[in-house]
């Protein structure tokens, strides 16, 4: 669906549109494409944590650090790592919904220790809707609701921290203006909001746009992502094919992925893990052993 929105909608006028396009095209591929029969998945997760203490202890540039205050109240630690820190949460979820609590232990441990806030924020609501009744969690259009509501309640408030009201109440509660309070975030987004017409809110401004945006906000000549692919396919392709892609990636998922995709969509709103090929191979693999054992209930 995204692919076809990018085709229908994104008006590719460049290479950035057109690359675009081909990674939506490989992960496509990839999926169907993808046709292993026997995958054990206890194995591969070993494997995992293996390779990830291997690349953290012997091939990490700055030495193994154990510095708790940095891992408690910094925004980055040692054990923090742009791949493995999304990867683990999938397995997390896999060995919950598969009922291997002890694996599943190891996993949300691992999740923990490697400290991706938003991985474990998806992982939470994810796993929040395993626990959910099953009278509430088959009706596909509640999902579909909530999954609509939660990525405009996103969108506004994205918007909503570019106001000048949201900068008089940073200045008033935390006495720092908001760009400051937002990390810079409240700057970046405005870019995104301000000076756009009716018909770029509804059907975009073209495919690739934000990266000239990025590079004119980060002062760089070179290909720069946005910091949300949510807020990137709203400025792209337009609010109204931002919605459909929503309802599909939930109208489309089997009861057993739903998890899955609202993990993938919670990493969305603040990561470009679309453009992560370790993460969206280790996605693809576990939802393709989700879907191939079928609906546990």
């Amino acid at each position: 669906m995204l692919c076809f929105l990018y085709l229908i909608v994104g008006r590719p006028t460049d290479w950035y549109a057109v690359s675009d396009i081909l990674l939506v095209l490989f992960y496509v591929l990839y999926f169907y494409c993808f046709s292993s029969p026997r995958i054990n998945i206890n194995s591969v997760f070993i494997i995992v944590i293996f390779s990830y203490f291997v690349k953290k202890i012997i091939f990490n540039d700055g030495g193994v650090s154990f510095d708790l205050h940095a891992l408690l109240l910094g925004s980055t630690s040692f054990f923090e790592d742009d791949n493995y820190s999304f990867v683990f949460p999938i397995f997390a979820l896999y060995f919950f919904y598969s009922g291997n609590k002890r694996n599943a232990i190891l996993a949300l441990a691992l999740s923990v220790l490697t400290l991706k806030r938003i991985a474990l924020v998806g992982f939470f609501i994810g796993f929040f809707y395993m626990l959910m009744p099953a009278n509430i969690k088959n009706k596909r259009v509640v999902v579909v609701f909530f999954a609509l509501t939660f990525n405009l309640i996103y969108l506004y408030a994205s918007y909503f921290i570019t106001t000048d009201y949201f900068n008089e109440l940073s200045l008033y509660y935390t006495n720092t203006p908001a760009a400051h309070f937002t990390m810079g975030r409240s700057a970046i987004y405005s870019a995104l909001f301000d000076g756009r017409s009716f018909f770029d809110h509804i059907f975009g401004s073209g495919l690739g746009k934000t990266y000239y945006i990025a590079a004119d906000i980060y002062n760089t000549s070179i290909k720069y992502n946005l910091h949300s692919v949510i807020l990137k396919l709203y400025y792209e392709i337009g609010i109204l094919s931002l919605l459909t892609f929503v309802f599909f990636l939930y109208k489309n998922a089997s009861k057993s992925a739903i998890p899955f995709v609202i993990y993938f969509n919670v990493l969305l709103f603040t990561d470009n893990v679309i453009t992560y090929f370790f993460v969206m191979f280790f996605y693809f693999l576990v939802l393709y052993c989700v879907v191939k054992n079928g609906d546990l209930e």
